[in-house]
């Protein structure tokens, strides 16, 4: 494989740790553009490397005893493919502060890339040695590399449980529905967009949701996973939250219905790795946890966290078809459903087209205090069933006495029907007996006539009748549902439902009901209890 002599790679790593040790100060030699400044220096100052192309390689926040690197993977993969014919360093720290990896590198990897490797501060040129290319010397300083790693880790770990241990937030990504405090980035505050959507999962799990069934409901309603919502943000996210497939998952929302830091606590040392062994984290013990309590504002409460768990974490299987929510209360303009997540220790109805990016105009004052609206709207109801109470007592005399008029005529016709059949009959018999036919024609035209209008006078009492029924039928529906929701005092929106379509809100001081189409008695009702100022 012939390596392109054309192009020298630069490779600059910085990571936590480093900033860790300068105990606030930050190194500037460290520093990514520190050590992009000293390598570029290098390159114009070696004659060797003039007019050589320049590709450059960063993993900022990548530890060095880890080889899992983004930016060190794709140098390594254009190295394999003769794409590099150098690479530069600062010192061989930022190369990798395991002697063992680092020295094959050095040793076997380069080599047999036919790479020139240059390590700037320690004064190492791969083309300047021969044999073993790495020397005593260059072994040396990995093993001593390695161990400062080594005591860097433990001072970094100590250092970072004494600020847990006084409530100070250590890590470096935060969890869905906080930021960090701009004046303090050890300090968490709400990010009222995102919180609002947390509050609303743990309020559904609380309803009886399954998590399977919120997170193919989030994604209906098109609000963006953690992943997407906190990539447009431009913050680095907690968790296993996925921006390039930005999809809700059942596992995201047991993540978050697990995560204390919801409630306001905040859990360190929930897991163990020695920053110098680059292994897999090994979780602890709960007794063996940092906890604080109320090292920031909640974003649910403690009972609501409890409740929740207890629910979605039972352990029982359950029911294959859940029960979907009954929607009730809807927004004025763009017509979406709202519901009722907690605001601490308030409820509020607001319209997630109203928040974001993408926010409608509209909807941005479509929000409404749970207790204003409930309220409103119970007292309505009850006043709906009172006046249809005292108004269907005396329609149903005025229904009752009605009917009985109309059998009544309708009997009177249909006696006259069966008169007029006798007529006809009669006619007959005196025209056979010696009468005049046109006589006979004239009368019995006559007779037809009138059977004629008495029997579409019969079908329309027949009509008549058939509506008093069916009106008779649906007043005893309705009465029923008014007798079920009378005096109704909690906001149950399957009872509601009975009487109500809709509930339309405009903002916090306007809402509208929109009953159900019942009985003539209650549309009549209806259409001057409507809207409500509140």
């Amino acid at each position: 494989m012939i390596a392109n002599k054309k192009v020298v790679a630069c490779y600059i790593r910085l990571s936590d740790e480093d900033e860790e040790s300068a105990k606030g100060r930050k190194d500037e030699s460290n520093s990514v553009s520190g050590q992009r400044q000293i390598i570029r220096n290098f390159i114009s100052s070696d004659i060797q490397l003039q007019g050589y192309d320049i590709k450059e390689y960063v993993d900022d926040g990548y530890t060095g005893t880890n080889f899992r690197r983004p930016g060190y993977e794709n140098l390594m993969d254009d190295a394999k493919r003769g794409e590099v014919g150098v690479i530069i360093v600062k010192d061989f720290s930022r190369l990798g502060r395991d002697y063992l990896e680092t020295g094959n590198l050095l040793e076997r990897i380069f080599p047999l890339l036919q790479i020139r490797f240059i390590s700037v501060n320690d004064h190492y040129d791969s083309d300047d040695f021969k044999g073993t290319t790495g020397g005593l010397n260059v072994a040396l300083k990995n093993v001593l590399n390695n161990m400062y790693s080594r005591d860097l880790s433990n001072k970094v770990c100590a250092a970072m449980t004494t600020r847990a241990k006084a409530g100070q937030y250590m890590a470096a990504k935060v969890a869905y529905g906080y930021k960090k405090d701009p004046e303090d980035k050890h300090h968490l505050i709400i990010d009222e967009e995102a919180a609002s959507v947390v509050r609303r999962i743990f309020d559904l799990v609380v309803e009886g949701q399954r998590k399977g069934w919120i997170a193919k409901y989030l994604n209906d309603e098109g609000i963006p996973s953690p992943g997407e919502y906190m990539a447009k943000k431009g913050i680095r996210c907690s968790g296993k939250y996925n921006a390039e497939k930005p999809r809700w998952t059942a596992t995201t929302i047991s993540e978050m219905l697990r995560n204390e830091v919801y409630i306001g606590k905040l859990c360190w040392n929930k897991s163990n790795s020695n920053l110098s062994s680059g292994k897999k984290m090994v979780k602890n013990k709960r007794e063996d946890w940092i906890v604080t309590e109320n090292a920031h504002e909640a974003i649910v409460s403690k009972e609501i966290f409890r409740i929740a768990n207890e629910k979605a974490f039972t352990g029982k299987k359950m029911n294959s078809k859940p029960v979907k929510p009954c929607p009730l209360v809807f927004c004025a303009y763009c017509g979406r459903t709202l519901n009722a997540p907690t605001d601490g220790n308030h409820i509020k109805y607001r319209c997630m087209n109203g928040y974001g990016t993408f926010a409608e105009k509209e909807c941005m004052n479509v929000r409404i205090k749970g207790a204003d609206l409930e309220q409103a709207v119970l007292a309505n109801v009850n006043m709906m069933a009172e006046l249809y109470c005292e108004e269907s007592k005396k329609a149903a005399k005025a229904v009752k006495s009605g009917t009985v008029s109309l059998e009544e005529q309708r009997e009177q016709f249909i006696g006259e029907r069966e008169r007029i059949k006798d007529l006809k009959m009669r006619l007959y018999l005196e025209y056979r007996d010696g009468g005049t036919k046109e006589e006979y024609l004239r009368k019995k035209k006559e007779a037809e006539n009138r059977l004629e209008q008495v029997e579409e006078i019969i079908t329309d009492y027949n009509r008549r009748l058939e509506k008093a029924r069916e009106d008779g039928i649906q007043s005893i529906k309705t009465s029923d549902a008014i007798s079920e929701i009378k005096g109704i005092q909690t906001f149950d929106k399957e009872m509601l439902k009975k009487v109500i379509d809709r509930v339309v809100v405009y903002g916090a001081e306007k809402i509208e009901i929109i009953w159900k189409p019942m009985d003539e008695i209650f549309g009549s009702i209806a259409e001057n209890t409507g809207f409500i100022e509140i």
